[in-house]
């Protein structure tokens, strides 16, 4: 009885209160587990819902570039105001449906009346009022009515399949030169979208390490997910997801430890510690990859737009004073690339590119893609404008070197812009606007160049919305003023042709290549040409036998009406097309040759003569003077002027001479404006000459005086 009662006690003293303790301090830290799991799991569903509205959110962005690069885009802007060209809207943005980009295209007035659909490859009849639903309305509201300020926004929308969803994208459809009406008051707008699959679905889950994705009405009973909204801050679909449990499997593997408390609670801590804190990073570093692919471009790998902007923000609110510069860059001849071959090798060389402009440029400076063929790179640090104009050419010449995408060849430009800030900007967007700029000034300098900008260049965009402004006005009553300067035979000085001058009253300070320039930038060439064309013809129809020549832009060379223009002008006139000569400049054959080449056959099959204009100061080449077989090779005004400056200069002449012979040619000599130098060229060989020598341009009853009172065959003393 006594040995009972002592081990009675012994229990009682000794093993119960171990009991206690180790009861309490097992449910002590089975609370405390199930407190960490469960709040591990809430951070895990935060997570996932973070996920899941940054993996749409990527999808309108991306949406939103494609808008920005075929909505603001001067072709875009030339095929579909007036009579929409149906053959172009198929080839560019219907074919592109069944790309993996977007599969659905409209293009509609500004009040919603649908001028265009295509839908997986195909033309559509549904309109997006019946394929989106009631909110698409709402959306096209935003667009507002701006003529001139570029907008893209996008949205979540419903279909008119139930259940099924869609990114959208909306942009008004604006000329490529910023700042440039539309030629309507409200312009239209384009929309591409793209149906939310379950198979984007299944792409969304494996890049944000998301759980069983799926989308549901937004009525619909959900106990795990996040409510997806659109533009307006309507409810449109539930994105359902299945919740993970990282906190179980803590709690399961740190189990035996809750045991191992009752004999050491130290022991126990270590291990939950350390699970607590890998699971934490683990949530950390998802949450990163989420920020991270918000932030750069799919394509590239390159930073995007978003990252740059909150770049230029922070270096707006830390008032630093270290200097830095902005580059932005636009490939010439990108899109040549695409329908060459296709988006894939588009692709691939947008990939090379941005490999190669990382290894231009240090390791602190940002490069980012923006878009289409666009990229952006910021840099500082010591002597950062003199860098920004070394990387510059650099990109440039880089640009240049033709690429190898497996086994196709590209060959592309690259013209750049650029800006630095300065004290009186106090905004990222006109750090930007002022880097777009200068990258556009560079491209009407001649491609392949930079330009750094400076006010004058906010002036000259300034007198060229100006200079376009009076021009479509001035060609809708009056049309250009004409001067005619007289070609003349080398050996009599007899005129046998005329070149018709455009002059413009009023604007006399800015030159015809300035004009012409901003004809071609802002959609007027074709009128232009049309307009000098005819008047030339009609005014010197009544000189028997004598040539007209007519200067033809590059822009014109993808005119697919040129040669009925041409056709049509002839018969107003009575002019007959044998007496005419189109001459083309070395630009017109290097910036698309097989175009080119098929446009200067038709011309020839009607009788037209064909000339090469300015020859000697570009890229011509032996090759090009064969493959198009010119009637006139025209020396460029520089080589009579340079005539007795070196002897590689008449050397040159007299090649060009032979060459031109051999390939059944005549040269005429610009320029000349001495009588040693029509002497030399006459020696030469070059049939016919012009200049101030002989002839300034003068007006047509100038012209008429000259002819009448021209004695044939008596040279000029």
């Amino acid at each position: 009885m006594t040995l009972s009662r002592n081990r009675l006690a012994f229990i009682i003293l000794t093993l119960l209160p171990m009991l206690i303790v180790g009861a309490g301090s097992f449910w002590g830290n089975q609370r405390m587990l199930q407190g960490i799991a469960d709040s591990v799991n809430t951070q895990e569903r935060d997570r996932t819902m973070l996920a899941v509205q940054s993996a749409f959110a990527a999808m309108n962005d991306q949406l939103v570039g494609l808008i920005a690069d075929n909505a603001v885009w001067q072709d875009a802007h030339d095929n579909i105001y007036g009579t929409p060209n149906e053959d172009w809207l198929i080839e560019t943005w219907g074919v592109a449906t069944t790309d993996p980009y977007y599969d659905t295209a409209y293009l509609v007035s500004s009040e919603g009346e649908m001028l265009a659909g295509f839908q997986d490859g195909e033309a559509t009849t549904k309109t997006p009022q019946e394929y989106y639903g009631k909110d698409f309305p709402k959306l096209l509201q935003k667009m507002g009515s701006s003529n001139v300020e570029r907008l893209e926004i996008s949205s979540l929308i419903g279909t008119d399949q139930p259940g099924q969803f869609a990114s959208i994208g909306l942009g008004r459809v604006l000329p490529g030169e910023v700042g440039v009406p539309a030629p309507i008051a409200k312009p239209h707008v384009l929309i591409f979208s793209r149906r939310i699959t379950p198979k984007l679905l299944q792409h969304f889950s494996k890049q944000y390490a998301i759980d069983g994705l799926s989308l549901a009405a937004p009525d619909s009973t959900v106990s795990n997910g996040s409510i997806l909204k659109s533009l307006n801050g309507d409810p449109v679909a539930w994105a359902k997801f299945t919740p993970r449990d990282p906190g179980s499997a803590a709690r399961q593997a740190n189990s035996f430890s809750a045991y191992a408390i009752v004999i050491g609670l130290i022991t126990l801590l270590i291990p939950i510690s350390f699970a607590h804190f890998r699971l934490a990073k683990l949530l950390q570093n998802r949450e990163a990859a989420a920020r991270l692919a918000a932030r750069h471009d799919s394509l590239s790998g390159l930073p995007n737009r978003v990252l740059l902007l909150e770049m230029l923000e922070a270096q707006r609110k830390s008032n630093s004073t270290n200097p830095v510069s902005l580059l932005f860059v636009d490939l010439d001849g990108f899109k040549t690339v695409n329908d060459t071959y296709d988006h894939a090798t588009g692709d691939a060389l947008i990939r090379r590119f941005g490999h190669g402009l990382l290894n231009l440029t240090m390791p602190h400076d940002l490069v980012a893609r923006l878009g289409g063929d666009e990229f952006a790179i910021l840099v500082g640090g010591e002597n950062v404008a003199a860098r920004a104009e070394y990387l510059a050419r650099q990109i440039i010449s880089f640009a240049q070197k033709p690429f190898d995408l497996d086994g196709k060849i590209a060959s592309i430009g690259a013209s750049v812009g650029i800006a630095d800030w300065t004290k009186d900007i106090n905004d990222p967007a006109e750090f930007m606007r002022r880097a777009d700029l200068a990258m556009y000034a560079a491209k009407g300098s001649g491609r392949n160049n930079w330009r750094r900008f400076t006010p004058m260049i906010d002036q000259d965009r300034s007198e060229d919305l100006l200079i376009a402004s009076s021009m479509r006005e001035y060609l809708s009553r009056d049309g250009m003023n004409l001067v005619y300067q007289p070609i003349v035979d080398s050996k009599t000085h007899a005129i046998v042709g005329v070149e018709a001058l455009a002059r413009w009253p009023g604007f006399e300070n800015y030159g015809p290549q300035r004009f012409i320039r901003v004809a071609e930038e802002h959609g007027m060439i074709d009128t232009l040409f049309r307009n000098i064309l005819a008047k030339a013809m009609q005014e010197i129809a009544q000189f028997d036998h004598i040539i007209l020549s007519v200067n033809v832009s590059a822009v014109q060379i993808n005119n697919q009406n040129f040669v009925s223009d041409v056709i049509s002008a002839s018969k107003r006139s009575g002019f007959p097309l044998k007496r005419l000569e189109l001459e083309f400049t070395e630009t017109n054959l290097i910036s698309n040759s097989k175009v080119a080449k098929n446009l200067m056959k038709q011309l020839s099959d009607l009788g037209i003569r064909i000339g090469l204009d300015d020859f000697g100061t570009g890229f011509a080449s032996l090759g090009y003077l064969r493959e198009f077989s010119f009637n006139t090779i025209k020396l460029d005004q520089s080589l009579s002027q340079n005539l007795f400056k070196d002897t590689a200069t008449q050397l040159f002449v007299q090649g060009t001479v032979l060459i031109a012979k051999g390939l059944s040619s005549d040269i005429v000599a610009e320029g000349v404006e001495t009588k040693e130098q029509a002497l030399f060229m006459n020696l030469a060989g070059c049939k016919n000459l012009q200049g101030y020598y002989f002839h300034k341009p003068s007006s047509l009853a100038a012209l008429g005086n000259v002819m009448d009172h021209q004695i044939p065959q008596q040279k000029r003393a």
